[in-house]
């Protein structure tokens, strides 16, 4: 018996050696999947502009604007330079906000109503074809 216990003391040193190398191991396989799927979800959530730019009816990061399409593609409105902006199914402009009023177009895309709101009051202007103001309300 006394010739088997140097052989059993040396096989349990090994495995125990062994399944160290095995936690460690598996220890770093988990942090590097980890990573790798945290890399994934960062990527995945900030889309690129390319990607952004192919999507339909959703929202996207143009420069410094916001623009908003249809199903089709046709720009439909937008948020730009302070002011907000919509569109007809054809993608002529046709309604604007801005922080002093709003502008209203025509089918052809003249301005045909122009309401201004200013610290002395607000004021209504129609205008015709041409862009010459038909009638006012207001100062």
């Amino acid at each position: 018996m006394t010739s088997d216990t140097p052989d059993i003391r040396q096989l349990v040193a090994r495995v125990e050696n062994l399944e160290r190398q095995n936690r460690r191991l598996r220890c770093f396989a988990f942090a590097g999947l980890a990573l790798i799927g945290g890399l994934a979800l960062i990527a995945g959530a900030n889309p690129s502009q390319a990607q952004l730019a192919g999507r339909q009816g959703v929202f996207a990061d143009v420069a410094s604007s916001v623009m908003l399409r249809d199903e089709k593609g046709t720009n439909r409105g937008g948020l730009a330079a302070g002011a907000l902006h919509f569109a007809d199914e054809a993608g002529k402009p046709r309604a604007t906000y801005r922080e002093d009023g709003i502008v209203l177009r025509d089918d052809k895309g003249n301005v045909r109503a122009v309401l201004t709101v200013a610290k002395d009051g607000a004021k209504l202007e129609l205008l015709d074809e041409k862009g010459k103001v038909v009638s006012q309300l207001g100062k």
